[in-house]
């Protein structure tokens, strides 16, 4: 490897590591719909049909945008670490689970992730990517 391409890759590595990123932010790319949180000190399953409303995660670069019934609701920052999801500033979105700081993330299928809070009521939200 050339000299050049070695200060190059040296360069964006830096760069990524100071910036925060983590390439789990560029798989999380995409809309994720809601379809599913289970939790809460009663154990309760809520879903979009019996809550009447609709969550969506638009993730793109190291914004997410939170979208209700398709309204924007909330645009945060969030980096990802290990399997943790941290959200600046915090996002309140869903009804039943109103300020969420940090989240881990599970990735259960290609297509579907549980954000699950780590404190308090514990929602298991789970999201499919459409």
């Amino acid at each position: 490897m050339g000299v050049t391409r070695l200060i190059g890759l040296v360069v964006l590595i830096t760069a990524c590591k100071s910036a925060g990123t983590d390439p789990a932010d560029d798989r999380l790319s995409g809309r994720y719909d809601w379809i599913r949180s289970s939790g809460g000190i009663t154990g309760r399953t809520l879903t979009p049909a019996s809550e009447n409303y609709t969550v969506r995660f638009q993730f793109g670069g190291n914004q997410v945008t939170v979208f209700r019934n398709d309204s924007a609701k909330a645009t945060s920052t969030f980096t990802v670490r290990g399997n943790e999801v941290t959200y600046q500033p915090a996002l309140s979105v869903l009804v039943f689970d109103q300020r969420i700081d940090t989240q881990t993330l599970r990735v259960i299928a290609a297509d579907t992730i549980a954000l699950a809070d780590p404190c308090c009521d514990r929602y298991d939200h789970h999201f499919v990517r459409r």
